[in-house]
């Protein structure tokens, strides 16, 4: 089910739907009701922050929404099996796959790494 806010890339001025390219960015898009950026339908072109993945966080059988940033251009998700809680998971462009028990986890991580929100 996509996503029902009006804030992700599937409406945003700078998606072209039949190449599934942002073209702002030049950055395949493959999960445009999932996605977002703080440049969404701004047509200045100045590219403001990182893509962020709209994902759903279950813990202890509860679950809730938010928006985490991509790995330079590697989209990070949230994955359940099972009915367990979810983890964070992304390959990197070195083909290096990097798993988180929480968002929490994930966001250390990339702030640590030195990539800026």
């Amino acid at each position: 089910m996509p996503n029902g806010g009006f804030h992700h890339c599937a409406g945003c001025c700078h998606y072209q739907k039949t190449s599934w390219l942002c073209a702002l960015r030049n950055i395949e898009i493959t999960n445009p009701a999932w996605t977002t950026c703080k440049n969404r339908n701004n047509k200045e072109g100045a590219i403001d922050g990182p893509i962020y993945a709209i994902v759903c966080e279950v813990k202890n059988g509860a679950g809730s929404y938010g928006d985490i940033p991509y790995f330079d251009d590697a989209r990070v998700d949230t994955h359940q099996e099972s009915g367990a809680d979810t983890v964070v998971r992304f390959k990197d462009s070195s083909g290096t796959t990097h798993q988180f028990a929480t968002v929490d986890e994930y966001m250390s991580f990339y702030k640590a790494s030195g990539r800026e929100l």
